[in-house]
């Protein structure tokens, strides 16, 4: 009886792979994570405790302070998320302050947002990030 030894080694390959994929989109300190509109959140940190920081940068050109760099904090449990910029560093003063919150699931974190301003003017929206390596 001839046996079949290229089956547990291919089934081994793809059980690997997908391991390997799933762990590349955790949120892990050094990740970067980039939206729809092409802005890049990128975690610098992330304590024991869930604290997060880590900059962000808006790239989304309806919106000001584009392309500049913000700093980032936040809090992240095993899937909900929640992180907050102030538009305001020493390189342009926007005067407003965005607040994320929503779930990460594998390479990908869904949310909504609400962006406030001085003059107290609301805005709100949904993100996507997905994970980029």
């Amino acid at each position: 009886m001839k046996r079949n030894f290229i089956a547990p080694f291919l089934l081994l390959a793809v059980m690997l792979t997908l391991s390997v994929q799933a762990s590349a989109g955790k949120l892990t300190s050094g990740s970067k994570w980039v939206n729809q509109r092409g802005s890049v959140l990128t975690i610098n940190s992330v304590a024991s405790n869930g604290l997060m920081s880590g900059t962000y940068v808006n790239n989304d050109t309806s919106f000001g302070c584009v392309g500049i760099e913000y700093p980032m904090t936040g809090w992240f449990y095993v899937k909900p998320i929640t992180f907050a910029v102030t538009w305001n560093n020493s390189t342009k003063k926007c005067n407003s302050l965005t607040s994320w919150i929503g779930f990460v699931t594998g390479a990908s974190i869904q949310t909504n947002w609400t962006l406030v301003t001085v003059d107290q003017q609301t805005l709100t929206g949904k993100d996507t990030f997905k994970y980029s390596p």
